[in-house]
């Protein structure tokens, strides 16, 4: 019974806080157009070259920047769950960074590393552009997404049982086909649901294709922003939008499918890892390597862009920003009027609504999660993904045009921010859950535990990586939102996000930048605290029931 009000209760949620917000803005676009304009319009628009191009190059381009992704994290993900060595929490931590920054200071970050004054090019003096064109959106796609690849697949690989590894190699199994017929099965599910991840957020990707693909790339959600802000043509808009919808859907539908017949094992208890230095000398040459280049990767444009944040314009070493951003009084310019509110209201109210937010998509996500443990992949699973094929913009608008007048901004922003972070959370969260298995549970169970103690006593300490990890992405989304914020909130709320958009805006560069390393500093500081708990030893402690006597 609890199980059925917990889904009831999700549904109707979504119907008040999703459907009907969706429904209002199809209720204006389509309002006073006769059903035969409307229809031939639709007809029109799904049967032209210019949709099918659209939809072919936002296919190609999200299935390419995933793929790289996946594949680029592997042996960093090996790394992580296999080893030990100096500065891994650091490394876990940083690797964070890419993914919670807003796009605009990713379009930045790029920029200053790649682009034709960037510091590459500097450094090589060569003249190479990597950013303005395709290359430029696949790279920017890969370095927004690396770091869940790697978390994901890393969460997974940490939790096979090794007894797999040690049964294979007794029956003389090579590394290779001990990978390819053992290890590579049991990490599908990971591996799938990274790559299904990572294609819908580059699917419904918006500024990095606004900014570096121009006039020669774009993808459906560029199309419906151009139609309905440049063009004003709306119905053409919802067409886009519903098309947009029907194939991330489908692609959602094929990915648990797949997700739903992997093989999934899941170790009963933790054990020590070695240290690097354990591996074999060509192990040892190549992974380093490796982490060389991927720190690189990563932290390259983002130390680019802190760079700049800490020079003046002749290149000398200089605070300025920062002392203008933080003392009151050192600007020269009104940063007050600039972001409508100070710098300690833009940290703690971005704080404020990450963890509102985060909390109740941590929350619902992980009771879905362990009520569904041991089922497989349902239509209801496919419905709580359907937040991944929409358009936030539309969602935004939507909430502010039917709940605007009932419930206040900030509100509004954190409804809207559910929607952001729910179906990457519910999605990680549900993984980790089918790989504990039923076996301790149930043992638990047997000798009389009730649903409370097998929760607090099994289940959480052996999720508890992937608990942390969950509610560090449901931190993470909404802290770094814009799209939320802005249309829902009004403009009346000022995050980090927005005040590094209004002071780009404003022409205060040098502040945005400043204000760009405080929060990246923030993230840093949140995620080191969660990674440094996650990786601390897992000890379960099952409880004896007492029996009582009469």
């Amino acid at each position: 019974m609890s199980r059925s009000l917990l889904y009831a209760g999700v549904v109707a949620f979504f119907a008040l806080f999703f459907f009907a917000p969706i429904g209002g803005v199809y209720m204006e676009a389509l309002r006073g157009v006769p059903a035969g304009v409307v229809l031939e319009r639709v007809r029109s628009v799904l049967a032209s070259t210019r949709t099918m191009r659209i939809v072919g190059f936002t296919t190609g381009q999200a299935a390419l920047s995933a793929a790289i992704a996946v594949v680029a994290a592997m042996p960093l993900a090996y790394m992580i769950s296999h080893y030990t060595f100096p500065g891994k929490r650091l490394a876990y931590s940083l690797s964070l960074i890419p993914f919670v920054l807003p796009s605009i200071i990713v379009v930045v970050c790029m920029i200053s590393f790649y682009g034709k004054s960037g510091l590459l090019n500097s450094i090589f003096g060569t003249d190479f552009n990597l950013v303005y064109n395709f290359r430029g959106i696949v790279l920017a796609h890969v370095f927004y997404n690396f770091s869940l690849a790697i978390r994901i697949i890393s969460t997974a690989w940490s939790s096979i049982d090794r007894r797999f590894r040690e049964a294979a190699e007794s029956l003389g199994e090579r590394p290779l086909g001990l990978f390819v017929r053992v290890t590579l099965p049991l990490l599908a599910p990971a591996i799938v649901s990274a790559f299904v991840l990572i294609f819908i957020y580059c699917f419904l990707s918006f500024g990095i294709i606004l900014v570096f693909g121009g006039v020669r790339f774009s993808t459906i959600e560029v199309a419906i922003y151009q139609e309905t802000y440049v063009n004003l043509d709306l119905i053409t808009a919802a067409v886009y939008a519903t098309l947009q919808l029907g194939l991330s859907v489908g692609f959602l539908a094929l990915a648990s499918r797949a997700i739903g017949r992997a093989r999934v094992a899941r170790s009963g208890s933790e054990c020590v890892l070695p240290s690097l230095a354990a591996a074999s000398r060509v192990g040892r040459v190549f992974m380093t390597a490796y982490a060389v280049a991927a720190v690189v990767f990563v932290l390259g444009p983002i130390l680019t862009m802190v760079a700049r944040a800490l020079t003046n314009a002749d290149g000398a070493f200089s605070i300025e920003g920062f002392r203008q951003l933080l003392v009151p009084g050192a600007a020269d310019r009104n940063v007050e009027g600039i972001l409508r509110s100070t710098i300690p209201g833009v940290i703690w109210r971005s704080i404020a609504i990450a963890a509102a937010s985060g909390t109740l998509i941590f929350l619902l996500a992980a009771a879905l999660a362990l009520s569904l443990r041991g089922k497989r992949p349902s239509s209801f699973e496919s419905f709580l993904q359907l937040p991944m094929a929409m358009s936030f913009v539309t969602v935004s608008l939507g909430l502010r045009f039917v709940w605007g007048a009932t419930i206040a901004p900030a509100a509004l922003v954190v409804l809207g921010q559910f929607f952001i972070g729910f179906p990457l959370v519910f999605r990680i969260l549900r993984t980790g859950v089918d790989e504990l298995g039923d076996g301790l549970v149930r043992s638990a169970e047997i000798l009389g535990a009730s649903r409370w103690a097998v929760l607090r006593d099994v289940e959480v300490p052996l999720l508890r990586r992937t608990l942390l990890n969950g509610y560090a992405y449901a931190l993470a989304l909404p802290f770094a939102d814009l799209t939320v914020v802005l249309a829902a909130g009004r403009g009346r709320i000022a995050t980090f996000p927005v005040a590094i958009y209004r002071l780009i805006g404003f022409r205060s560069f040098d502040l945005a930048l400043a204000l760009a390393v405080i929060y990246i500093l923030i993230c840093l500081g949140l995620f080191l605290v969660i990674d440094a708990t996650s990786m601390q030893p897992q000890r379960l402690a099952v409880q004896e029931p007492r029996h009582d006597t009469a």
